[in-house]
């Protein structure tokens, strides 16, 4: 009976090792995963203020490689079009009301007038008298339904 006391206690005392072996190796690889997240923040980070911080020295007239050059001046271009994207937004703001009244809604639901003189007509060609028969019987065959 001592005996079986003692391979039970060294059985539970391996597998309590056992355990904090598993979870001192998940605690490292969970520490090294978010290491490494924080690491490609801050290379993100630091990657964003080098570029704001080429584009400055560039918009003031520090000459650049070429390739960097272009790439600037694409940007500055982006740049341009967003500012008068959101010049163009504001103007709109202040000049339409921001709620349509019930009678610009109207006008909208209104069907437009069609000039009858302006619409191209195109003739249709006569119908044979198999084509005039035939349509004559759908329409008896649609009329019995």
């Amino acid at each position: 009976m001592a005996d079986f006391t003692t391979v039970v206690k060294g059985a539970v005392a391996k597998s309590i090792e056992a355990i904090g072996n598993a979870a001192n190796s998940l605690a490292n690889t969970t520490k090294n995963k978010v290491d490494e997240m924080n690491l490609n923040e801050r290379r993100r980070e630091k990657l964003a203020e080098f570029t704001a911080l080429a584009y400055e020295v560039w918009k003031n007239g520090v000459p650049l490689p070429k390739e960097l050059d272009e790439m600037l001046t694409e940007v500055a271009v982006i740049d341009g079009q967003l500012g008068q994207l959101r010049a163009d937004r504001a103007a709109a703001k202040t000049e339409e009301p921001a709620v349509p009244t019930i009678q610009v809604a109207q006008e909208a639901a209104q069907p437009a007038a069609v000039n009858d003189d302006t619409v191209p007509v195109t003739p249709l060609p006569p119908m044979s008298e198999d084509e005039v028969t035939i349509e004559a019987q759908e329409e008896e065959a649609n009329d019995a339904e």
